[in-house]
């Protein structure tokens, strides 16, 4: 570890870290860390009485910056750009190699606030950015192979982030993963190409970006959600969707409505249940899009929120193997419309 007292450059400089990309924050940088007890207080049986517990120190971790000239101000405008990412998806998530950070053990920085100040000729421009090391809703975030995959609210809706199922298998587990990380930054092109997140049918291209990146076979992928479908059907990794199928949905599941009203079916990936038990979809999908005007369809959405009367899931894929146990058939069950039955129609790749 270095002191800041040996070497005051790196102490004035900060750098955010995500993943191999380097985020240097413009300007001088001071940085005070925080360590707060995470207090639990519980009542318990008796008059008035209660129980305290300590748990491991949560650190905050505030940021002034100092900027004096117009390129370190252009530049960091581009660095909220990359910290607002988070706000659809939970919060932005980086690391930091700053002594003042790695001395207190802190392995996580959660974007929080950014706080700027009045412009002045004779200080420059003035900023505070807040990050925390822990999420503070701790039941938005699910422990998934020594990671945090973070479930944000659902689009159109005030999910409370209630607990989130853990997939039941390793594939399983890494692909709900790749959904999440997926959703954060600009994006994914389809097959390295440009791609509208916006467009019709992009939703299989985004399953297919995810699904890859959690190492599921590329040929599994068409292009479109019903050739995907297809595939999934004829590779023996899907069932179809029954009476039981909402209430054994697990993170990583891709979700498949044949019957979309864009005649090129939709898709979606499993991250999780809102607090009242309704699934909750990551992938590209009209009802984001609408609230971002176009610019952005990718989010995370409930499952009633894209079923109607005339779209219901029609069947499941299982990344990591459909369950030896045999599925048993009952009647329809549509998602938020009574007396509806899903298509059971799955056209293959053309």
């Amino acid at each position: 570890m270095t002191s800041p007292m040996r070497a005051p450059a790196l102490h004035d400089h900060l750098v955010l870290l995500d993943g191999g990309k380097r985020w240097p924050v413009p300007g001088w940088s001071r940085v005070t860390v925080t360590l707060a007890a995470n207090v639990d207080t519980q009542a318990t049986p008796g008059a008035g009485t209660a129980a305290t517990q300590l748990n491991e120190a949560t650190a905050d971790i505030e940021v002034q910056v100092t900027m004096t000239t117009h390129e370190q101000w252009t530049a960091y405008q581009s660095l909220l750009t990359v910290l607002r990412r988070g706000t659809k998806a939970g919060p932005a998530v980086f690391t930091s190699a700053h002594p003042e950070i790695t001395a207190r053990r802190v392995k996580r920085l959660y974007f929080v606030s950014e706080t700027p100040q009045p412009y002045s000729p004779a200080t420059g421009y003035k900023t505070t950015l807040k990050f925390s090391e822990r999420l503070k809703d701790k039941a938005q975030a699910t422990a998934i192979g020594g990671e945090q995959l973070v479930v944000p609210s659902a689009g159109g809706t005030s999910a409370t982030g209630a607990p989130t199922a853990v997939a039941s298998t390793a594939q399983g587990r890494a692909v709900a993963q790749a959904a999440a990380q997926t959703l954060i930054g600009p994006p994914a092109p389809a097959d390295g190409g440009r791609a509208n997140t916006a467009m019709p049918g992009y939703c299989s291209a985004w399953v297919r970006v995810a699904g890859t990146k959690a190492g599921l076979d590329p040929k599994l992928f068409g292009a479109s959600a019903l050739a995907t479908e297809g595939n999934f059907k004829r590779a023996g990794l899907s069932q179809p969707w029954t009476a039981d199928s909402q209430r054994t949905l697990e993170p990583g599941d891709i979700v498949f409505w044949a019957n979309d009203p864009s005649g090129f079916g939709h898709t979606g990936i499993v991250v999780g249940r809102d607090a009242d038990g309704m699934p909750l979809i990551a992938g590209n999908n009209l009802v984001t899009a609408k609230q971002t005007s176009g610019k952005d369809a990718r989010g995370i959405v409930r499952l009633d929120q894209l079923s109607t009367a005339n779209s219901q899931p029609t069947s499941v894929g299982k990344p990591g193997g459909v369950p030896k146990a045999p599925v048993v058939q009952g009647p329809a069950y549509p998602v938020g419309v009574p007396g509806f039955a899903p298509s059971n129609n799955v056209p293959g790749p053309k």
